[in-house]
């Protein structure tokens, strides 16, 4: 037979009354997260404290640059799931403005997106750098990349080839291009052929050389150079500089060349190169 005491229905009364207290403060903690969960969630999505106002671009054309950020600002008024807004630097999205920018800015190599304070996100673009035009708008970039530069192009040289040349051959042609610049005439035209020939031309494409693709950029130079630098066509460069004249690197170690009275309907095309037989070499 159990007995009850007073003691013992005491302590049992502060044993439930501890329960009771655990779970309020259990209950309590659960309700306090919760509350700050949704205030946090509340001033991020719902109030201005990370409010994403505009976005600005860094971009040294400046037409491009408000056209960019107009299309950009747009964006804000949207929202994930129908009820999450874009507008705020915890959920705009990194993806989609590159995206819309590369639709823009064409020439865009590198895109950097970083928030600039509370309520402005800074979209830093870097472009490539053309090299050779093509068609229309289209150029290559130093890095061998084909695409629309959206800056004036007529300063640079017209591109001919069946392939885009690797960055290597760029960088060659270049260079040996920089170096006739200064010293023979300045090159407006740049053809490889169907026989792998590269072909430098001028303006009117009545001055030209002509040397094969897979040579030693270096040694063409460096030949060139001395031909140049040496009577008879040292003389004939010297006197006839003007005129039209083609000069044919072809053959290792040999410089062929013509000159004819300057004539603005008597241009030889490069695939008639072979058929001028009256050459002089050094």
């Amino acid at each position: 037979m159990t007995v009850f005491s007073f003691e013992n229905v005491i302590i049992l009364r502060m044993k439930i009354k501890r329960k009771t207290y655990n779970k309020i403060k259990k209950y309590s903690l659960i309700t306090l997260c919760i509350l700050i969960l949704v205030g946090i969630f509340y001033s991020i999505f719902w109030t201005n404290f990370i409010k994403i106002n505009n976005f600005v671009v860094e971009y040294d054309n400046q037409s491009y640059t408000n056209y960019l950020e107009n299309e950009l600002n747009k964006t804000l008024n949207e929202k994930y799931l129908k009820f999450i807004p874009k507008n705020n630097l915890l959920t705009y999205s990194g993806s989609e403005i590159k995206n819309i920018t590369k639709k823009i800015i064409t020439n865009a190599k590198s895109i950097s997106i970083h928030p600039s304070s509370l309520h402005t996100v800074k979209i830093k673009i870097t472009t490539y750098t053309p090299v050779f035009r093509l068609n229309n708008n289209e150029v290559i970039a130093m890095e061998g990349k084909i695409y629309e530069e959206l800056n004036y192009i007529n300063d640079l040289p017209v591109f001919i080839a069946s392939s885009t040349p690797n960055i290597n051959l760029i960088n060659n042609i270049l260079d040996l291009k920089e170096k006739i610049n200064k010293v023979l005439f300045n090159i407006n035209q740049i053809e490889i052929n169907q026989d792998d020939n590269i072909i430098f031309a001028n303006k009117d494409l009545d001055q030209k050389i002509t040397f094969k693709k897979e040579s030693d950029f270096k040694k063409i130079w460096s030949t060139l150079i001395s031909a140049i630098d040496t009577d008879p066509l040292k003389q004939k460069l010297k006197n006839e500089k003007k005129n039209s004249y083609y000069i044919d690197l072809r053959i290792d170690n040999k410089v062929f060349y013509k000159f004819w009275p300057k004539a603005k309907h008597d241009i030889i095309a490069p695939n008639n190169y072979e058929n001028a037989t009256n050459t002089e070499s050094n």
